[in-house]
C-alpha cells in the first residue's frame, strides 16, 4: 500500500483542497470493491488491480457531487473508477483527474465527469488555463 497527499490550488489559494489517498495493489481475490462494480467499467480484474481509497478529505466539502464508492465491507471510501487500474502510474493519473475534477466540481457545482472526455492531459490543461485549478503538490504521506 502506498499513501499520497494531493494538494490542489485554485487561483492564488494554495492549497485550497487537500486529499490523502491510499493505493492498494490487490489481487482479484482480495478486491475491496465488489466485482459488480467493475462490471460497470467493462471488465472484472484478472490481475493486480490498484484500488484507490480516499483516506482523508482534508478540505471542506461543499457539494454532494463526489465520485466515491463504499468498499464491500462499508468501512472504506473508495475513489469511483470502475475501469482497470493495472499500475501505480495509472493510479496516480486517476488520482490527479479525480482531485482536480473534484475541486472543479466544488468550485462550480458542475460535475466534472460532464466535461472529462478521457484525455487526461487536455483535461488538466483546460482546468489550469480556463478555471485556474491545478496541482499544487503530490507527495508521499
Amino acid at each position: 500500500m502506498k499513501a499520497f497527499t494531493v494538494s490542489i490550488a485554485v487561483g492564488r489559494v494554495v492549497p485550497k483542497y487537500e486529499y490523502e489517498f491510499l493505493v492498494h495493489p490487490n489481487c482479484p481475490d482480495d478486491l475491496m470493491l465488489p466485482k459488480e462494480f467493475y462490471k460497470k467499467g467493462g471488465a472484472i480484474p484478472t490481475n493486480t488491480q490498484f484500488e484507490i481509497e480516499l483516506h482523508t478529505w482534508i478540505s471542506p466539502r461543499l457539494t454532494g457531487l463526489v465520485h466515491t464508492h463504499k468498499s464491500k465491507d462499508g468501512n472504506h471510501t473508495m475513489m469511483c473508477c470502475p475501469r482497470l487500474i493495472p499500475s501505480l502510474g495509472v493510479a496516480l493519473e486517476k488520482i490527479l483527474v479525480w482531485a482536480i475534477g473534484t475541486a472543479y466540481t466544488e468550485e462550480t457545482r458542475i460535475d466534472f465527469q460532464t466535461i472529462f472526455n478521457g484525455d487526461t492531459l487536455a483535461f488538466l490543461e483546460e482546468m489550469e488555463k480556463t478555471h485556474h485549478i491545478k496541482l499544487a503538490s503530490i507527495q508521499p504521506a
